[in-house]
């Protein structure tokens, strides 16, 4: 295997030598992520730009839990006002 640009210590491209996931090689790999993805045009959060407001897995939980109970609560909701009449030719 050859040197890679992201390598830092001159062992790492050798055979049987542990890998590190150094900050250099973590932000060439986002940037091939990232390129792969424009590539096959998927929309993929940046990953090399830091997010505007960082939130906190318990803010996080708290959300996907409240989007769970609207989408359930909008569900049930919606059942009350258009029940489901079953008619001669349904199945």
């Amino acid at each position: 295997m050859d040197r890679q640009p992201y390598t830092d210590k001159p062992h790492e491209e050798r055979a049987g030598y542990k890998h590190r996931s150094t900050d250099k090689f973590m932000k060439t790999f986002k940037k091939a992520v990232m390129d792969r993805c424009q590539q096959e045009d998927l929309h993929q959060i940046d990953l090399l730009a830091p997010a505007e407001r960082k939130i906190t897995q318990a803010e996080y939980m708290a959300q996907k839990d409240y989007l769970r109970n609207a989408i359930d609560e909008c569900a049930a909701t919606s059942l009350r006002a258009y029940p489901i009449h079953r008619t001669s030719f349904s199945a």
